[in-house]
């Protein structure tokens, strides 16, 4: 969903671990199979995994392995986020992308997601452990945010053009929300 700690505009997600006393609630919630946990070696950008795994395979092998990255905010919120991770030649699992700030696993918490879609980019799903009002607040504005993000990223592609300084407003107004909701949930 959002990008770093260090700034006070990010949430602090961390790696879900299996471990975690919600687990099998959050596993039944978002049906989407058992969490696994996997190898992370941070060498790529945060937001860029399938490139980097495009890359990895062009150095060494194997092949992309789509799914699910389980991250969440302490006490508030587990996030199912679409990504890509990389299957070794001899069939491991591979987080290649860095954690997000202040997360200082060796593991990411991944499910594999074999119904994927090239060049389709599945919406978050969240599982609240925090019945606050802000926690609901911010998610509702992360999603209108992204969704609002990649129906523009799509009709500028078709149309052959930039964003509108009035498109460029309602993202900047977009980004606005959730950074306030972020700050009331802190």
């Amino acid at each position: 969903m959002l990008i770093s700690e260090s700034s006070a505009d990010e949430p602090p997600l961390r790696t879900f671990p299996r471990s975690h006393k919600l687990r099998k609630r959050v596993e039944t919630w978002f049906a989407l199979g058992k969490f696994q946990r996997i190898l992370c070696e941070r060498t790529g950008e945060l937001g860029q995994c399938n490139k980097t795994v495009e890359q990895r395979i062009h150095q060494c092998g194997g092949r992309p392995a789509w799914g699910w990255l389980i991250v969440f905010w302490p006490r508030l919120y587990v996030e199912a986020l679409y990504h890509c991770a990389w299957r070794s030649p001899d069939g491991r699992l591979i987080d290649l992308s860095k954690k997000y700030p202040g997360d200082l696993s060796t593991f990411s918490t991944f499910v594999c997601d074999e119904t994927h879609d090239a060049g389709y980019d599945k919406p978050s799903r969240y599982f609240t452990i925090s019945e606050r009002l802000e926690v609901k607040a911010l998610i509702s504005a992360a999603e209108d945010e992204i969704e609002t993000r990649r129906n523009l990223l799509r009709i500028c592609k078709v149309q052959g053009r930039l964003p509108t300084d009035l498109e460029l407003a309602l993202l900047w107004k977009l980004r606005r929300r959730v950074e306030y909701c972020i700050d009331a949930c802190r």
